[in-house]
């Protein structure tokens, strides 16, 4: 992970690698991801991180304003954390849109279970699975 640590991405190559324009990074930028990041300059993980934003928007559908800000800010935050310690990140995150919260729970944790029945409007993503995607496709940077 050193070469992932040290490697520092512009904001104009972070939309490209993403396929976003830069309206919506700058729209979605300031209100998902933690102070942290600096928006001038993210290293792979963080890259990683805001993909997860960019994939709920783009792919899953969900409405920016119906996603709880501060709790997405905080796990992104969490999973930055997780990928420094275990790179394969054998995690799933559970996000409910009647509660507005979210859960990162190790894959192997069966209380998820419980999260999701107590949720009419539930998310499931699975960490492991879509950074073992992000690492294929972007291997040539990582």
């Amino acid at each position: 992970m050193s070469k992932t640590t040290k490697l520092v991405l512009k904001r104009f190559q972070v939309c490209e690698l993403l396929g976003i324009t830069r309206g919506e990074f700058e729209y979605w930028f300031p209100v998902f991801t933690p102070s942290e990041f600096d928006r001038k300059g993210l290293d792979i993980i963080q890259v990683f991180a805001f993909s997860l934003i960019v994939h709920l928007i783009k792919e899953v559908n969900l409405k920016p304003a119906n996603l709880p800000q501060q709790r997405l800010r905080n796990t992104l935050k969490e999973i930055v954390d997780l990928l420094k310690r275990d790179s394969e990140l054998n995690y799933i995150w559970i996000l409910s849109y009647d509660s507005k919260a979210d859960q990162l729970l190790h894959a192997d944790d069966t209380s998820f279970y419980q999260f999701v029945l107590n949720s009419k409007t539930t998310t499931i993503i699975n960490l492991k699975l879509l950074w073992s995607h992000f690492r294929t496709k972007f291997c040539s940077i990582i």
